[in-house]
């Protein structure tokens, strides 16, 4: 099945891949985008179409929309929405410290994939006086954005920034118990995101997440695809490719520091998961001029 694919020259400015749309009108076609579509529904209802389903939204109603997620809308009835789109990788650099918050890692990266199995129940309705919060961030966010002032670009990240925060916040007050697994998974993979080098334990993992072991796997995989050891190991692999790219550390120390024992082992798992050995993606990845070269920057 073919879908309509808008790319990234709908940012107005490259250096800031951030823009703030309001429609009454949607787009009906199924499409996808290879940036992260924020939707908060202002006014009106109608259907937000996936690929195997659909849901109703009215206002209140925010979800995220991942790239290559083919979506579209039906029904509206005296509909407005803001739209705001963005690179999650250039305010991840950015604002490296939203990955350490598990309502982050529910709302933005997990709640997504949640939905196809809990549809509604695991997504975002804003009560309103959130909505009327949220919707001035927006038109303030909008403003800045429109203005071209000077010092445009952090002013509008950090508005940007601080909208994100504040509605994972909202999402990590949901009492619904949908809600509540997306936010256990979400702790567990905050967790992992930032305990990679250690050994990691699966009762520990169901700790974290406050359930068992056993709800645990299941919730993970339902949020993730995945089971917290191939998380890992992604998460792993991630980290290395970072510091193949940005320092001169030899490869059984990177396998070290990036949580892996055995260099072998590491260079197995690396191949398998990124297609190429350690040593061709870092030929194949020239450091910048700009890059550190300190052993101990890693």
């Amino acid at each position: 099945m073919e879908f309509e694919n808008i790319d990234d020259s709908i940012f107005p400015d490259r250096e800031l891949p951030l823009t703030v749309m309001y429609a009454n009108t949607c787009n009906n076609r199924m499409h996808t985008h290879s940036f992260t579509e924020l939707v908060v529904i202002l006014e009106g209802s109608g259907e937000h179409l996936l690929v195997g389903g659909s849901y109703p939204i009215y206002p209140g109603t925010v979800f995220i929309i991942p790239p290559t997620a083919a979506h579209g809308y039906r029904s509206e009835r005296g509909f407005r929405l803001a739209n705001i789109l963005f690179r999650e990788d250039f305010f991840i650099r950015r604002f490296p410290e939203l990955t350490g918050l598990p309502s982050y890692q529910a709302f933005v990266r997990l709640e997504p994939n949640a939905r196809k199995l809990a549809g509604v129940a695991s997504r975002l309705t804003m009560n309103p006086p959130q909505l009327e919060e949220t919707a001035a961030r927006i038109a303030s966010l909008s403003d800045e954005l429109a203005a071209c002032k000077e010092g445009r670009i952090p002013a509008a990240s950090g508005a940007f920034a601080c909208l994100l925060v504040e509605l994972c916040r909202f999402y990590a007050g949901k009492s619904e118990s949908a809600a509540a697994s997306v936010m256990g998974v979400g702790k567990i993979v905050s967790y992992l995101e930032h305990h990679y080098r250690e050994a990691i334990d699966l009762g520990t993992l169901a700790e974290i997440g406050a359930v068992s072991e056993r709800s645990m796997l299941r919730h993970f995989k339902s949020c993730t695809g995945k089971t917290p050891i191939a998380y890992l190991l992604e998460v792993r692999v991630e980290r290395a490719k970072d510091m193949l790219r940005e320092t001169r550390l030899d490869i059984t120390e990177i396998a070290f520091r990036a949580g892996f024992g055995d260099s072998n082992y590491f260079a197995r798992v690396f191949r398998r998961l990124v297609g190429e050995s350690p040593r061709a993606y870092r030929n194949s990845h020239p450091r910048s001029s700009g890059e550190s070269s300190d052993r101990n920057s890693a």
